[in-house]
């Protein structure tokens, strides 16, 4: 008969077999694809959400509406003051961040790119990347960057 430790640590052997408890990729791919699954089914088509990108480049939160899987519009959240030169900077918006939907396949290619570290978090209702933390190598400096998405305002009629 196995002892209590032989059953514990064939448990989390059997755990991380299955990429439940796995620490690298596998287990993060496994979180990935769970949390993409969950915005398909869950996700809604027209919302508002927070969304703030953090690198050693322009950093700014702001609230963008997304209809259809297409940025429509971008404001500051109550409380930012714009910027100086509002308009360049929905413009680096537009461009630079990405409605939910997108942050998937750009998380597995990140992924497929064996970063150092890799850490996110999803939201269990609906998948949202609440924050995800990206070191893409060991030694190298200012190659770290974040993704934050949070205050989720579904827009059911798809109206702006």
């Amino acid at each position: 008969m196995l002892g209590r430790r032989a059953m514990t640590v064939l448990g989390v052997m059997s755990l991380t077999a299955c990429g439940i408890l796995s620490p690298g990729e596998d287990g993060e791919l496994t979180k990935l694809r769970r949390a993409e699954a969950l915005w398909a089914a869950h996700g809604p088509t027209h919302y508002r959400v927070t969304a703030e990108r953090l690198c050693f480049c322009p950093v700014i939160a702001v609230r963008i509406t997304v209809n259809d899987g297409v940025i429509t519009e971008v404001d500051f959240p109550d409380g930012v003051d714009p910027p100086e030169n509002e308009e360049w900077w929905r413009n680096y918006v537009m461009d630079y961040y990405l409605p939910v939907a997108d942050v998937f396949p750009y998380l597995r290619d990140v992924l497929a790119n064996d970063p150092y570290r890799f850490e996110a978090e999803y939201r269990t209702t609906d998948g949202l990347p609440l924050s995800v933390s990206v070191d893409q190598m060991r030694d190298a400096v200012d190659d770290e960057w974040a993704l934050h998405y949070g205050d989720l305002e579904p827009l059911g009629d798809g109206s702006t």
